[in-house]
């Protein structure tokens, strides 16, 4: 008897969370969310995060404008929400050249890349590996190398192995 017992308290407690989340789910497909309408916004803020909670919308991410920080609350106050916690950090641009010569010089210094034919641009901090390797784990090493670096907001990586 207890067995079922347990199994029915089970039961209901897997209802109860299936009905939760239904009620807190968009009726429609079409209604839209806090974080889809700051996407379609497009405000110059990468890594962009918006999520209500508890009456309050939070907003994190990062920008190099300080007018960003203010057309998110701005969108936020149009959106009805009184209560704002913009958390959106302005940071300094990535200074291409420096970011250049970083990865240039990390990526020589490590002897798992010795002998490959590498060569790194770079363009509003998003680093262009182009090159050649001898194995494919080269690739993965010298990729993940560019993304550790401070600063480096993506990399896009074209290396053929020869």
């Amino acid at each position: 008897m207890k067995s079922r017992s347990i199994l029915s308290y089970l039961s209901q407690a897997a209802a109860v969370v299936l009905l939760s989340a239904a009620l807190s789910a968009p009726a429609t497909a079409s209604e839209t969310t806090p974080a889809d309408q700051f996407r379609a916004a497009h405000l110059p803020i990468s890594q962009l995060q918006v999520k209500a909670v508890g009456g309050i919308l939070v907003i994190r991410g990062n920008t190099t404008q300080a007018s960003a920080v203010e057309s998110a609350n701005q969108l936020a106050s149009n959106l009805g929400y009184s209560r704002v916690a913009n958390l959106v950090r302005i940071v300094d641009p990535p200074n291409d050249a420096v970011l250049q010569r970083t990865a240039e010089r990390q990526l020589g210094e490590t002897r798992s890349l010795d002998g490959c034919t590498l060569s790194v641009a770079s363009n509003h901090g998003i680093l262009r590996l182009d090159g050649t390797v001898h194995y494919e784990l080269q690739k993965d090493v010298a990729t993940q190398i560019l993304r550790n670096i401070d600063g480096v907001r993506g990399v896009e990586a074209s290396l053929r192995r020869n």
